[in-house]
């Protein structure tokens, strides 16, 4: 087995275990329902002139081969009742995770 199916199966069994069900509505075609990992941190640094070091930031991170391509903004994850529109991606290796900042 090839490492990038064994990478792929433990990216799929990390959120199947650790995650929650969401769903991917594109700007256009058909919803996708995905495993996610969602997180409320405090990490990011505010743009602008402000007076804080660092603010608070959701985040959603998901397996690329989910949905075959990185979220553009303005696209939403919905988890439970609560929408969530894409703000930015923060980081992705282009091969199998992608985490963006969410806003909702």
């Amino acid at each position: 087995m090839a490492f990038a199916d064994l990478s792929d199966q433990f990216a799929e069994s990390l959120l199947a275990e650790m995650g929650v069900s969401a769903i991917f509505t594109p700007a256009a075609g058909d919803p996708v329902t995905l495993m996610v990992s969602y997180q409320e941190e405090v990490f990011l640094q505010p743009g602008a002139l402000t007076s804080e070091v660092y603010a608070p930031a959701k985040t959603i991170e998901f397996h690329l081969s989910d949905l075959g391509r990185k979220p553009v903004e303005g696209e939403t994850f919905t988890i439970g009742s609560t929408v969530y529109k894409v703000a930015s991606i923060l980081s992705t290796d282009d091969e199998f995770f992608c985490k963006c900042e969410v806003t909702g």
